[in-house]
């Protein structure tokens, strides 16, 4: 041990004399310059001309610091409120790593960091387990591992300058050097300053900017470093715990194997699947509020039965094209009266309704302006509520109430539309407004997600005027809602196929090892 102590002194004896040695023609230029300066009364102008330019480069590499920020981590505007949350115990993570000293040597502390982040987004989907993070999956550990150092890498070679030439041990080497170094300048600054008192007061004022410019940009390359793998970690365990990817997805643009190929040609069907989904709207209301009337108006032709006795015992669906809209999905729903809450067979439609909310991205509600019976209304979107408070890794669909039957309002000899109703203008707009503040404070919505419309084939208002508006101000919430819907069945699907790949090749394996037993 003191032979290994007394080996480091005399490198440090000789690297001390090699710098000093390196330094000395330099000094003696210095000296001279000094005292010609000084000799030629140019010492003042001088310090001068050095303080000015020192100011001028600290300030424009300084300026430099804003240019090239460096990439920032968001999170995926399609996650539901369960990963929304997930999402922010990351960053309140992320915020307290960043503070630590990480040293980038010790593995250990880095596995410990990943265990940090994941336990963190375990924690809002198994709530329940002691030990949250060890309900992740191998495969989805490893994956989200190979995605997060895959980002970080990228990331670094193009925010860190010089970071593919630097080698971990070359890294190491500087950080050696730079301690010997410093100790060597420690003693050329006490010296300068019994050579040349002026030059030596403007270098450590340079060194005091320049210094603490350095120190802080390496600071903060490696809080960033820290922040950026902590939450790329975080975003792919909300990714895969959320079901918004699956082990294969977002392969290396590099893969050149057939396989690989193959893959990402499947990426690519996959995505493109979700763009042509179509979006569900799901119709729902009373008997006799005017759904089918509604379904027909939306089309601008007659697809749907508005007989006296009602005919839709079950969900009709229908194929709308419209501008803005590419294609959309309309389900015709069976009503449910206003005591169906009071009846097993209202309470059965409600079920039958409430099964198909997993299934659809925008709940089209419609209640009679000429009825005050809207417990049942306010009945199932409570149900709707509580449903996906039960299941807060889904997307609530979007709701938006058609107002019907506005025609009948006082007065109802009135009919001349259209209506101004903020402000409202003469007895009948100020009856309408009064029915949307209403049924909006009665159905626990916005007042702005109440549309009033008339649906009359005479008398048709405020469809194209407002309601398709509405419905369209909502497209990308809803796209949302749809990209997670089939994301989760794509899931689900691969989920079970996955079982039975590996069922199939468990079975080979097994049949190859009572063969080869024989």
């Amino acid at each position: 041990m003191a032979q290994k102590a007394m080996t480091n002194k005399r490198i440090q004896i000789r690297a001390i004399l090699g710098g000093v040695l390196l330094a000395v023609p330099y000094l003696l230029l210095f000296i001279a310059g000094s005292a010609w300066l000084y000799q030629n009364r140019m010492i003042v102008p001088w310090a001068g001309i050095a303080l000015a330019s020192t100011l001028s480069g600290w300030y424009l590499l300084r300026s430099l610091r804003h240019v090239a920020s460096p990439p920032m981590v968001q999170p995926d505007l399609s996650w539901p409120p369960l990963g929304v949350d997930a999402w922010t115990d990351v960053e309140k993570l992320a915020a307290t790593i960043e503070a630590e000293n990480i040293p980038f040597g010790q593995t250990e502390k880095l596995v410990d960091i990943v265990r940090r982040v994941v336990d963190a987004v375990a924690r809002q989907y198994h709530p329940e387990a002691a030990e949250p993070w060890l309900e992740t999956p191998v495969p989805h550990l490893l994956r989200i591992l190979e995605l997060a150092a895959r980002d970080l890498r990228e990331a670094t070679l193009s925010y860190l300058p010089g970071s593919h030439i630097l080698t971990v041990g070359d890294l190491r080497r500087l950080q050696k050097l730079a301690g010997m170094a410093n100790h060597s300048y420690f003693w050329y600054r006490i010296a300068s300053f019994a050579i040349n008192t002026p030059a030596a007061f403007l270098r450590e004022g340079r060194d005091a900017l320049f210094g603490k410019l350095k120190s802080v940009s390496m600071d903060a390359a490696k809080r960033w470093a820290v922040g950026y793998f902590v939450r790329r970690v975080g975003y792919y365990a909300i990714q895969l715990y959320g079901r918004h990817i699956n082990l294969d997805d977002a392969r290396p643009a590099d893969a050149i194997s057939k396989k690989s190929a193959n893959m990402a040609d499947d990426d690519v069907m996959r995505t493109a699947m979700l763009d042509r989904e179509p979006l569900r709207i799901l119709v729902v209301g009373q008997v006799k509020a005017g759904k089918s009337s509604l379904v027909n108006a939306l089309f601008g032709e007659y697809r749907a039965a508005t007989d006296v006795v009602p005919r839709t015992d079950r969900v009709e669906p229908y194929v709308l094209t419209r501008d803005g809209l590419e294609q959309a999905i309309v389900l015709d729903t069976a009503g449910y009266d206003a005591a169906s809450g009071d009846t097993a067979s209202g309470e059965q439609t409600v079920r039958a309704l409430l099964a198909h909310l997993h299934g659809c991205d925008i709940v089209l509600g419609v209640c009679s302006a000429a009825s005050a019976a809207r417990q049942a209304d306010r009945k199932f979107l409570d149900a709707i509520r509580a449903e996906f408070q039960r299941t807060p890794d889904r997307h609530m669909p979007i709701i938006v109430t058609a107002l019907t039957h506005i025609d009948r309002l006082r007065p109802i000899a009135e009919w001349n539309p259209p209506y101004r109703l903020s402000p409202p203008e003469g007895p009948k707009a100020e009856q309408i407004a009064a029915a949307v503040e209403t049924v909006a404070s009665d159905l626990g919505l916005s007042a702005g997600d109440v549309i009033p419309v008339c649906l009359l084939p005479e008398r048709i208002y405020n469809v194209e005027e407002a309601l398709i508006p509405a419905i369209l101000d909502y497209l990308p919430a809803a796209q949302r809602v749809k990209y997670v819907r089939c994301l989760r069945r794509q899931r689900d699907e691969e989920y079970w196929q996955r079982i039975w790949r590996q069922t199939v090749n468990a079975g080979r394996v097994l049949v190859g090892k009572l063969r080869g037993g024989r």
